[in-house]
């Protein structure tokens, strides 16, 4: 959390301390809850998702590679972007 607190606006935190709670209530899944993630860090931020695997203690085997593949298509699709950025 402390990673989050330097890397976050205050206005962020509460966002994602809302999510956190859907997540924790169970009205929201790991997947979800790595999308909307992403979606408040924007694309400078992406390396903060990895910090989320702690949530993923005690949940199944399919949660977590769900979640793995999640992580690895934002890279891809980081990457790409990257490159692209490059090249223009």
């Amino acid at each position: 959390m402390t990673v989050l607190t330097k890397c976050l606006t205050t206005n962020e935190l509460s966002q994602y301390a809302t999510l956190i709670v859907r997540f924790r209530n169970g009205s929201m899944s790991i997947i979800e809850l790595a999308q909307k993630s992403s979606e408040l860090y924007g694309p400078d931020r992406l390396h903060l998702l990895t910090g989320m695997r702690c949530l993923l203690r005690n949940r199944s085997k399919e949660e977590i590679e769900s979640f793995d593949g999640f992580i690895e298509m934002l890279r891809l699709s980081n990457k790409g972007e990257v490159q692209k950025k490059n090249k223009g």
